[in-house]
């Protein structure tokens, strides 16, 4: 069923597109996430997600996202502290979550986006802002490297003690560079 067959609140919903019907009786989870992808295309979201609801397949598609962060939220400048604690937290995390590496992979591809998205906003000056991009973009190369299978069916294997090893080192010389800053 479409969200505007439901009787949401207006607000809360695409409007109905031409074409597409309000209900797919008979729908397996390839087909609903193929109408979720259409109606997502079409209606300009950003990302679509599939929210966990066991009986049903239901989707979220998010609009007009901005960054995280705002002037109000960090003051300019204190790039430098903002990001030695997302690398002592992601040190936690992996101690926390080797044994589920798809969620750590998640963790550090989003703080990775979000240096890339927030530059603006903690960097001060050109090379602060050169530096956030170069450990947003090492943080997102590092989750590329483990964490999650091609095709998503089974879930990937807990991390091996070389790979925490290995991702504690990354993140000690992420670290060096921005004590060093």
């Amino acid at each position: 069923m479409m969200a505007w067959a439901q009787g949401e609140s207006a607000g809360a919903v695409i409007a109905p597109l031409s074409g597409v019907p309000a209900e797919l009786p008979n729908t397996d989870e390839a087909d609903a996430w193929l109408w979720a992808m259409h109606l997502a295309q079409e209606s300009g979201a950003d990302f679509l997600y599939r929210v966990s609801s066991p009986p049903y397949l239901v989707f979220l598609g998010l609009w007009n996202l901005t960054p995280a962060l705002s002037d109000s939220h960090v003051e300019k400048g204190s790039a430098d502290s903002f990001v030695l604690t997302i690398l002592e937290r992601l040190r936690r995390d992996i101690a926390e979550k080797q044994k589920n590496p798809a969620e750590l992979r998640r963790l550090i591809l989003n703080q990775g986006e979000s240096l890339l998205q927030n530059r603006a906003v903690l960097s001060p000056d050109v090379r602060t802002e050169e530096l956030l991009v170069r450990t947003g973009r090492a943080l997102i190369d590092l989750a590329a490297g483990f964490g999650h299978r091609r095709f998503g069916l089974l879930p990937p294997d807990a991390l091996t003690a070389e790979a925490t090893l290995l991702l504690y080192s990354k993140l000690d010389s992420l670290k060096a560079v921005w004590l060093k800053k």
